[in-house]
């Protein structure tokens, strides 16, 4: 491929792939095996990433104009990010391999399949002094390793000329390792957050750690300052991770006769979210569990206990927080609590689809141009069955990009679809 946004002497690369399978139940035919179908299979590729445009150069962007009396002048400014004339396409190398079995002439399927990809040479763009006249620097940096296992499990338990129940699961977990950045840089910034917060990529660790303040901890126990009674925090600590433990989804679908009904669950376990709405919703008093009598006049004792393990019986000290003053909320919120207060499990159990077919009975299309025809009523994001995330779905975002993973922020209702869908097939 050849690109416009890298330099001349590095702006091609290949996209490279091999593939082959092989049915082994042809090999091993039997007809005493109840199983009736198996195929192993197996991939390589090599993918390239190129840059985003005007990387190359140094560039300047208008910025409105200046009316001298005698005229207007343009006014421009230079671009913030240090310009880079090498770089390198970004690459991704991929085997996996996988099988597939039917057992029970095709009443129970089985697929699974490894994967391991490497990216390199990754096109990033680290924060640099604002000395050197940029923010940023556009370079080719590090690697990053993802490893995963998808696994698929479909089981017809009951069919009939007239009845059909069948069963689809499947379950998928990914590892995706941050294996070294550029020389000198071990922790690079993803996107920032609210309190000083952010989500980042570091060397030796999962991609998508959160970082941020936790509470000191002494055998466990949260640390409280008995001359202030307000949490002794650290800064700079990891806080949670935005990449799921797992994520699956199990699938029912019944039919009789000409009508059929079909509903599938989905499901994501673990992955962090730090919730700006909470950070800045509980100081300010915006959730409802804020407006109960003394919740900003009574000064509480914070749980926890002091440096010496005695549990904490000192009050906050409204001498050094104001319950007067925005934000400042004694008994909960960011002028008491460090950012880890406002990361949650992002797990959740969702009713994800739903939908109701009738199939026109063969008689009433016969001798017309249709072969089949089908009138369904399908429903999308129909129910969060359950999650931990308050007041926000956790897969809701008013932004994109890189601020939709593990970000809850200024989140508004997801939204719950249905509709009609006709089908016909000539």
């Amino acid at each position: 491929m050849l690109v416009s946004t890298l330099p001349k002497e590095n702006n091609k690369f290949t996209y490279a792939s091999v593939a082959g399978s092989l049915i082994l139940s042809e090999l091993l035919k039997s007809d005493k095996s109840i199983m009736n179908f198996w195929k192993i299979r197996g991939n390589y590729a090599e993918v390239g990433g190129t840059a985003d445009s005007y990387q190359l150069n140094y560039t300047y962007y208008t910025a409105g104009y200046f009316n001298t009396g005698n005229g207007n002048v343009n006014i421009y400014r230079p671009q913030t990010i240090l310009n880079n004339e090498n770089l390198k396409p970004q690459r991704s190398k991929e085997f996996e391999f996988g099988t597939e079995v039917h057992f029970f002439r095709d009443r129970i399927i089985f697929d699974g399949a490894y994967y391991d990809s490497k990216t390199i040479d990754q096109l990033i763009r680290p924060d640099i002094s604002a000395g050197s006249g940029s923010l940023g620097a556009a370079i080719n940096a590090g690697q990053i390793n993802n490893k995963g296992i998808e696994l698929h499990l479909g089981v017809t338990p009951f069919k009939t000329k007239d009845f059909s129940w069948e069963i689809d699961a499947n379950w998928a977990r990914n590892r995706s390792k941050v294996v070294e950045l550029d020389e000198g840089l071990q922790v690079y910034q993803l996107t920032s957050l609210v309190g000083g917060a952010s989500i980042v990529a570091s060397v030796g660790n999962q991609w998508g750690d959160i970082y941020g303040s936790d509470y000191a901890y002494l055998n466990g126990e949260k640390v409280v300052d008995p001359a202030t009674g307000l949490y002794q925090t650290e800064s700079g600590k990891v806080i949670g991770n935005v990449q799921a433990k797992w994520t699956g989804g199990l699938r029912n679908s019944f039919r009789y006769k000409d009508f059929s009904l079909s509903f599938l669950i989905d499901v994501r376990h673990g992955g962090d979210v730090f919730s700006s709405d909470m950070y800045y919703g509980l100081a300010s008093g915006l959730f409802p569990e804020t407006a109960v009598d003394g919740y900003r006049t009574n000064i509480p004792v914070l749980a926890g206990v002091n440096p010496n393990g005695q549990v904490n019986t000192t009050p906050v000290n409204t001498a050094v927080i104001d319950p007067n003053e925005y934000g400042n909320n004694p008994n909960d919120g960011y002028a008491i609590v460090p950012d880890k207060r406002f990361v949650y499990d992002g797990s959740f159990v969702k009713l994800r689809e739903a939908s109701i077919t009738y199939s026109l009975p063969k008689s009433l299309i016969a001798n017309t141009f249709m072969n089949d025809a089908k009138v369904s009523i399908v429903g999308r994001n129909l129910w969060i069955i359950h999650k931990n995330l308050p007041y926000a779905d956790p897969e809701s975002s008013q932004m994109g990009g890189l601020f939709s993973y593990g970000s809850s922020v200024g989140s508004l209702p997801t939204t719950r679809e249905i509709g009609v869908n006709f089908t016909f097939k000539f």
